[in-house]
């Protein structure tokens, strides 16, 4: 024959897999003579097609080439349908023996062979592929893999790596006991009760496997059943057990840790309104973690009705874009227990700024709420007791000082200007009184501002001859009741029995330099400063006795510079922070 072709069919085409005679690639399959031919049992034969209705419409019968005789055999494919064809074809009518159409027949069967011989290597050569990739990730997923008989629980072969694994040759352990690796008592129930539901599923099970050297390694064992043989892999997660108890010790301390300190940890996924809770923060509500479904709703149920509007404006904000706050409110359990508790969290947003995570914790402060009340009530009353101690002292003060000054008014001019120091001291003590009062301390007076008011009272004394001109210059300092007391005498009586003397200005400096006050006065021509100073202890000077106790109270040392213009005296002591006898209790802090 001039042409033989084998052809096979898709959807659309025609495709020529072998053209002798004629170069044909593909075609429209409408016009296709094999399209024909598919349709058919098995052949499909027409000794001129010209006169063959199932061909004589087609071009290459009608028209150019005009193709008169045609022979075509179906080849089939794997499920028995036609995919195509082996035909023969010739320009002028012929008649083809049966010989020859069995011949056709013959050939169609070898494509049809050979097409199942190629579709069975590529099979092949896949299910290779695949048991290649499933020994590959077999060998990377596991360690050991081994057969049990299961009736007598016997290795019966194992994969040479148990050497390198667990230190055991592999004829060593071909016939020995499963229980040669020592898999615990609890792996053998567990195995057994698979082994009894008849197989069911796969058997998964963590246990320890000792090796050679007698030592313990943790492996993940899987056992599938087939044909009456256990076949068992065991991946090595040693590292992963110690990281886990690791862990779990990590997860002990911090569960103790929010035990002890009332803490409890939570999450908020506000997409979902769902929350999670730690142990210790259900604890905290009263609320049981197998029944008690976390939601907003029913969180806001816990919280006290006055505060609810807290919660429900950190939520708007958290989802609104705003950063949390620390913030307290009450929660109210179910047996009626009110709870002060203060809650923190930190918001976790996508890059769209949406809040996906928020975790938190929350604190029960009850009992430092309730300290802090107790604190507060004590303060009331030791606010009262003060105000009563200083009402009693004031009241005692003004007597003395009104009989003085009684006294003084019915008394000789010498008598009164002996009894002016006297009143000006016991003014003096009611203004560190007046001082310790006002300050929040209640141990510490600022002496700054007081030695202003001390001399401001001295001045106002009824001096016989004009009162002394004295500069205050002084910096913020405060010192203990126990030094205050003597440090304002002593100014008052350093006023009276020297600076009232001076025919000049005098300056007095108060600083503080690393806890040492530091009083300096300054005075032209003040006589009685040079006499004061130059007393000795034996001295019947008692205004230089009276000097000298005070400072000695004080703890404090002093010298005199004395120049032909002016003498400078400077005191100096240590800050304090013991409070004695002169110091009631209440004041020390």
């Amino acid at each position: 024959m001039p042409v033989a072709q084998i052809n096979f069919i898709d959807r659309d085409r025609q495709w020529s897999k072998i053209s002798l005679g004629v170069e044909m690639d593909n075609i429209p399959r409408d016009i296709s003579m094999c399209n024909r031919t598919i349709q058919q049992d098995q052949f499909l034969l027409a000794p001129d097609a010209s006169k063959d209705d199932r061909l004589n419409d087609i071009p290459f019968v009608s028209d150019d080439p005009n193709v008169r005789f045609y022979a075509g055999v179906a080849i089939k494919g794997e499920k028995g349908y036609n995919i195509g064809s082996m035909c023969i074809v010739d320009l002028k009518p012929r008649d083809l023996t049966e010989d020859d159409l069995e011949t056709l027949r013959i050939l169609a069967s070898e494509v049809e062979a050979r097409l199942n011989l190629h579709r069975r290597n590529k099979q092949l050569r896949e299910s290779n592929e695949k048991l290649s990739e499933t020994a590959t990730f077999l060998n990377n997923s596991t360690d050991l893999m081994f057969r049990i008989d299961p009736e007598i629980y016997q290795i019966v072969d194992i994969n040479p790596e148990v050497k390198q694994v667990l230190g055991y040759d592999r004829d060593e352990l071909r016939g020995a006991p499963l229980a040669k690796f020592a898999p615990g008592n609890h792996f053998f129930d567990q195995l057994n009760e698979w082994a009894e539901m008849d197989y069911k599923g796969i058997f998964r099970f963590d246990t320890c496997l000792k090796n050679s050297k007698g030592d313990k390694v943790w492996f993940q064992i899987q056992i599938s059943e087939k044909k009456g043989t256990w076949y068992a892999t065991a991946r090595n997660i040693n590292e992963r057990k110690i990281i886990e108890e690791l862990h779990n010790d990590t997860l002990k301390v911090l569960k103790n840790a929010q035990r002890i300190a009332s803490v409890g940890h939570w999450e908020w996924y506000p997409k979902e309104n769902r929350f999670v809770w730690s142990e210790e923060l259900h604890n905290i509500m009263g609320t049981d973690p197998d029944s008690f479904e976390v939601t907003a709703e029913s969180f806001l149920q816990l919280v006290h009705p006055d505060d609810r509007h807290i919660l429900d404006s950190v939520m708007k904000r958290v989802v609104g874009g705003g950063s949390i706050q620390s913030y307290e409110h009450r929660c109210v359990l179910a047996d009626g227990t009110v709870k002060h508790v203060i809650e923190r969290g930190e918001i976790v947003r996508n890059e769209s700024g949406e809040a996906i995570k928020v975790s938190g914790i929350l604190q029960d402060i009850t009992a430092s709420k309730e300290a802090e009340k107790q604190l507060l009530e004590n303060l009331r009353e030791k606010e009262l007791m003060l105000s009563e101690i200083h009402h009693r002292v004031k009241n005692v003060i003004a007597i003395i000082s009104g009989m003085l000054q009684l006294e003084q008014f019915k008394s000789s001019e010498i008598e009164s200007n002996i009894l002016d120091p006297i009143i000006s001291r016991i003014r003096s003590m009611a203004l560190v009184h007046e001082n310790l009062y006002q300050t929040d301390s209640f141990s510490y007076v600022p002496i700054g501002d007081l030695l202003k008011e001390l001399v401001d009272i001295a001045l106002n004394s009824e001096f016989q001859n004009q009162a002394p001109n004295i500069i205050v210059e002084a910096n913020p300092v405060s010192i203990n009741i126990n030094q205050a007391v003597p440090f304002a005498l002593t100014v008052n009586h350093l006023i009276f029995s020297t600076l009232s003397s001076s025919k000049s200005s005098s300056v007095i400096h108060l600083r503080e330099e690393e806890d040492q006050v530091e009083l300096v006065i300054k005075s032209e021509d003040c006589e009685n400063m040079s006499k004061l100073m130059a007393a000795d202890d034996d001295s019947d000077n008692m205004s230089a006795q009276i000097f000298k106790s005070m400072l000695s109270q004080l703890k404090a040392e002093y010298d005199v510079q004395s120049t032909d213009t002016d003498d400078v005296l400077t005191i100096r002591f240590l800050k304090s922070d013991n409070s004695g006898s002169s110091a009631a209790s209440f004041f020390h802090n």
